[in-house]
């Protein structure tokens, strides 16, 4: 989910939170090897939220009440993962406030003045990540009921963390998320299904599934119902097959 008001609300130069999130992130997020949709968050309410397992606000740091609203009652329901890239929903157009953020996400936090590029360090999968700049406000979690997934090495405080509710799963990240594996990692504890493990741009609709490599290599594909099917792909290559049998229409 993304926004385009959010923008009105940032300086009008580069931030290392607009870098990393932008122009890393979402690339990173498609290499994941699962199927993603991209939406603004006017058109949240328009779309058929039963087919996801999770949902990522990439760049929303400005809702609504209406918009909140519709979050809390819709959105995280079913089971579904949300993930809270940076502070999501910081500002209401209004005044900037953490609490509101603290009421969305459902995390506590606390404030940690950070005179440094941050760096995070995702614990599952070793992978580490550091920003061009200093970031703030930068809020890390304190939350004994949320579990850890990764902190900032040069303090061990948690930056990115998961709590388990009834109806739903947030992911609080104080600092954007990065990382192909990271996103990866995620996806996986929402649930959703992974086609590749590469960090290819994988795609699927209407009964296609498409892949497209730049570094080629043999691929094990995992279809949906369960079967696997190979290919040795070439560098900078495209294939786009049947979703449900793996057969190739088109190299």
């Amino acid at each position: 989910v993304w926004s385009q008001d959010v923008f009105y609300y940032l300086k009008s130069t580069v931030l290392p939170i607009t870098v990393n999130v932008l122009d890393h992130s979402i690339e990173q997020a498609l290499r994941s090897g699962t199927v993603a949709d991209h939406i603004y968050d006017f058109d949240l309410d328009k779309v058929n939220l039963s087919q996801y397992k999770a949902v990522v606000f990439m760049n929303v740091y400005k809702l609504s009440d209406d918009q909140r609203k519709f979050i809390k009652e819709k959105v995280a329901a079913d089971g579904r993962t949300l993930v809270w890239n940076y502070l999501t929903g910081y500002t209401n157009g209004q005044k900037l406030d953490v609490n509101f953020v603290k009421s969305l996400t459902g995390f506590d936090l606390k404030r940690l003045e950070l005179n440094e590029a941050p760096e995070v360090l995702f614990l599952s999968t070793g992978d580490s990540y550091k920003f061009s700049g200093p970031v703030a406000p930068l809020y890390v979690v304190a939350d004994d009921k949320s579990q850890t997934l990764a902190t900032l090495p040069n303090n061990q405080e948690p930056v990115i963390a998961i709590k388990k509710f009834e109806k739903f799963s947030p992911v609080f990240c104080g600092l954007p998320l990065n990382g192909t594996d990271n996103f990866r990692e995620i996806f996986k504890m929402a649930g959703c299904h992974i086609h590749n493990q590469k960090n290819d741009f994988t795609y699927a609709n209407s009964g296609l599934l498409m892949l497209h490599t730049s570094t080629g290599g043999p691929r094990d594909i995992q279809l949906k119902n369960g079967g696997t099917v190979h290919f040795d792909l070439t560098e900078g290559s495209t294939i786009l097959m049947d979703s449900q049998t793996g057969k190739v229409l088109l190299r």
